[in-house]
């Protein structure tokens, strides 16, 4: 074991550069010191002890928090005596804010001056203000504003109040809160005689800025007081001086307002004559010598930055007022960029805009429209003086107003968006509300110039923009103070919903509006609400609506509208005669007459059910009828006289309402009732003059369908070379094509219907359904002898179908596929030969 454990002993002694007597010195050394270590400890503990007990004793007690409270009011009263340049003041500062800091952690509040503390601190960080560049100055000011506004000016002991007022009313305008300064610089002017002219100065710009005659008359009052006072500094009196040239020309005292630039040193005095002359000249509408004077000064690049800002922006001005939006644009910017934070700046960004958007380009002026919006935060306190926030305020509405006649929406409602709080909250939501609602409108204007092809997008993007406003009705009924202005929100809101076929948010808005049973507009709630459940098929919910809304009003227009409504609930329930009860009521209504919507709409509906009901009668007869017997007489009189009535009421809108958007489907109705009606025999016709009186009944109601199918025919081409026939209309279209030669075959005018039966296949060549037209000419051509003509045809249909693309038979709207049309015409081919 030695010999393993040797190599690792010398390597220890060498690493430590030492031999095996040096480590058995040090070995008995430490073996005597930890049998010391005890003592040694235990003696540097009772030394320990002693010291701490003797410092104890001999400290200083700590003072009560009373005395330190009035020790930092000491320091800052002896801080208030020396010079603003003398470092002392910065220790003395230092020692009051440190006091106050401490006795703030521990929440000591002394019971003469609660709020003492509060003063402290904010005295310190006002009077160090002076001392930073500015952002730290800034930074300074808004934490004295902080301090001192949590000072309740009744807990402030009499002989403070004025330096309080003086410094918290210097501080708040610093940081930009004007309107909350205004009262406290106006206390220091009249209690703070050490203050008294920087408070002064300070609040006659506040009265200049406030833009208004009444402030500028307060600005010159006090204005002459300054100058009054012998004491005044001389850098002072010049800005004073400065000011009222201002105020007077504000107030369109010109000479005047010369005559005190005179009083200005010719230090400080060149350059506000300039701004000075340049006004002067602006309000004589001579813009372009007014930029003769401002461009040197605008170029100036030197430490006073005040006048260069002030000649761009009025460059800017004048170019706007000459129609130069382009160099107005240059010299707004301009501003904006070398003096972004002053009041030239806003000014300037503001004038920007509302160039840029007279020039077209929107998107710029939207953006700087917001920067300026977004940087009134408390409008309140908003102050310029170059633009009051009544004047700020008025360019944006008509940036607003602009874009809504130009139907630029999109930029309106956005604008509205960022209006708040520099235009009131709700006149903001209400801006917005209306800008989608007139944009829906503009829409739904445009919808009957769309073309077909674009209907439906276009139809999507209405109900959609609809939805958006209604949304932003809903909005200005939560922010309305006002009962009569949450109602009427509301209700706007619901209708918006409905045409935009929110059904549900719809019905949301009108259940609110109905409990409000006092409302004189309840019914219309009722019926309103009872469509919105008609359009989502709830049908019980619509009767119950429309039925309480009749008991409660049985003579109102209302209660005819719901009594409509109800017939359609019972079409809808599959009850037809109950829903032509419902609206013959209407018509036979003595209180209601037929210039009345409700009137109008009945008769449109009961005619068309009369002609549906009518026909559906027809088609059951002509199924139930046995070949070989004679039809039931008795139930071709009623067929017939339902379509007489059709027919009858049908024309009746049609020449009550001719230039209503129902009156094309009740023009096709009309003729498919006379046609439907030709046929309808209510007798046997077993002898000649039965037989001759059946063929003029049908030859006159078939002539009556030609004469409205050709009316319709032209109206509807009219449609479709404007690019605004739909789907339906286009169908009705079709069927005025083919149903003219019909009613001319069946009146047996053979060569007149082979030409309108050759027009309808030229209009729908590539169309399989054309080759029935041709069919129906071969048939003309037989029963006029022309067999050769038509084989022909007949001949020329079956080309015609082997030139049909295949995927001419792929729509829905074909009914037989090539093979069958093919085996018809061979079929027709074979019966004419």
């Amino acid at each position: 074991m030695a010999t393993q454990t040797q190599p690792a002993h010398s390597a220890t002694a060498a690493s430590h550069g030492g031999d095996d007597s040096h480590r058995t010195s040090g070995s008995s050394r430490g073996a005597t010191a930890m049998r010391k270590l005890p003592w040694v400890l235990g003696t540097a503990a009772a030394m320990a002890l002693v010291s701490g007990a003797v410092s104890f004793l001999m400290r200083e007690p700590e003072a009560p928090p009373d005395r330190e409270f009035e020790t930092a009011f000491k320091y800052l009263d002896e801080d208030a005596l020396l010079k603003r340049d003398d470092d002392e003041d910065r220790k003395l500062l230092s020692s009051a804010r440190r006091i106050a800091l401490a006795l703030q952690e521990k929440g000591y509040q002394d019971r003469k001056f609660p709020s003492g503390v509060s003063f402290v601190l904010g005295m310190c960080a006002f009077r160090e203000a002076i001392a930073y560049d500015d952002v730290g100055r800034d930074q300074r000011y808004l934490t004295a504003a902080t301090y001192l506004s949590e000072v309740p000016r009744q807990s402030i002991p009499e002989e403070r109040r004025p330096e309080w007022a003086f410094a918290a009313g210097i501080s708040l305008y610093r940081i930009g809160r004007p309107d909350e300064a205004q009262p406290l610089l106006k206390d220091a002017v009249d209690t703070y005689p050490e203050g008294k002219h920087e408070a002064g100065l300070l609040l006659t710009q506040v009265y200049m800025d406030g833009r208004s005659r009444q402030n500028m008359k307060a600005a010159l009052e006090l204005n002459s007081d300054l100058i009054a006072d012998a004491t005044l500094r001389a850098d002072d009196r010049d800005t004073a001086w400065l000011q009222r040239a201002q105020i007077l020309l504000a107030l369109d005292r010109r000479d005047e307002s010369i005559q005190a630039l005179d009083n200005v040193s010719k230090e400080k005095g060149t350059h506000a004559s300039h701004i000075l002359m340049a006004q002067t000249k602006m309000a004589d509408g001579k813009f372009r010598e007014a930029i003769e004077i401002l461009a040197p000064l605008s170029r100036e690049v030197g430490l006073e930055r005040a006048y260069p800002a002030q000649a761009l922006y009025l460059m800017g001005t004048c170019a706007d007022q000459l129609g130069e939006l382009e160099n107005a644009v240059v010299h707004y910017l301009r501003t904006t960029e070398r003096y972004g934070q002053t009041h030239e700046g806003l000014a300037s960004r503001l004038g920007a805009a509302s160039a840029l958007r007279r020039l077209g380009r929107n998107e710029e002026a939207l953006e700087l429209y917001a920067t300026v919006l977004r940087s009134v935060t408390r409008p309140k306190s908003f102050r310029n003086r170059w633009l009051s926030l009544k004047r700020l305020q008025e360019m944006v509405i008509e940036a607003w107003n602009s874009w809504m006649e130009h139907h630029d929406y999109g930029d309106a409602i956005f604008l509205a968006d960022v209006m708040s709080p520099a235009i009131p909250y709700e006149q903001a939501v209400e801006l917005m509300a209306r800008a989608n609602q007139r944009w829906a409108e503009h829409l739904e204007a445009e919808l009957a110039k769309v073309p077909a092809d674009r209907y439906a997008a276009h139809k999507a993007k209405l109900e959609e923009r609809w939805r958006l406003a209604g949304r932003a009705y809903a909005r200005l009924a939560e922010n309305s103070h006002a009962t009569a202005d949450y109602y009427n929100a509301l209700w706007t809101s619901a209708e918006d919903y409905t045409k935009g076929h929110d059904y549900p948010s719809a019905i949301e808005n009108l259940n609110q509006f109905i409990e409000n049973r006092l409302s004189s507009l309840l019914p219309l709630a009722l019926v309103h609400r009872g469509q919105c459940h008609l359009n989502l098929d709830r049908l019980d919910d619509a009767m119950h609506d429309f039925e309480e809304a009749i008991s409660n009003n049985p003579t109102d227009p209302v209660a005819f509208q719901a009594r409509y409504l109800v017939g359609r609930c019972h079409l809808e329930h599959n009850d037809p005669d109950q829903a032509e009860l419902a609206w013959r009521k209407i018509l036979d209504s003595p209180d209601l007459a037929p210039t009345a919507v409700e009137w109008r709409t009945a008769l449109y509906s009961l005619g068309k059910l009369l002609y549906d009901t009518a026909d559906l009668a027809r088609r059951k007869a002509l199924q139930q009828a046995v070949p070989g017997q004679a039809p039931a007489y008795e139930q071709q009189t009623a067929i017939l006289a339902r379509f007489d009535e059709a027919i009858l009421r049908l024309e009746e809108f049609r020449d009550r309402y001719p230039a209503m958007a129902e009156t094309v489907e009740v023009r096709f109705l009309l003729a498919q009732a006379l046609q439907r009606s030709s046929g309808i025999a209510t007798g046997p016709l077993e002898t000649d003059n039965a037989r001759n009186e059946f063929r003029r009944q049908m030859h006159e109601r078939l002539d009556r369908a030609i004469r409205e199918l050709q009316q319709l025919q032209a109206l509807l081409k009219s449609k479709l070379a404007a690019g605004q026939l739909d789907e339906s209309g286009q169908g009705m279209l079709r069927t005025c094509f083919f149903d003219i030669p019909n009613c001319l075959f069946l009146l047996e005018r053979y060569e007149k219907a082979i030409a309108a039966y050759s027009t309808y296949a030229g209009s729908y060549q590539h169309e399989p359904d054309s080759l029935i037209a041709y069919i129906q000419m071969a048939n003309c051509y037989e029963r006029l002898g022309k067999l050769a003509e038509a084989h022909s045809t007949l001949a020329q249909a079956q080309l015609i179908l082997k030139q049909l693309p295949d995927n001419a038979f792929s729509t829905t709207t074909v009914a037989m596929s090539r093979t069958e049309w093919q085996r018809w015409l061979d079929w027709a081919m074979k019966l004419h030969n």
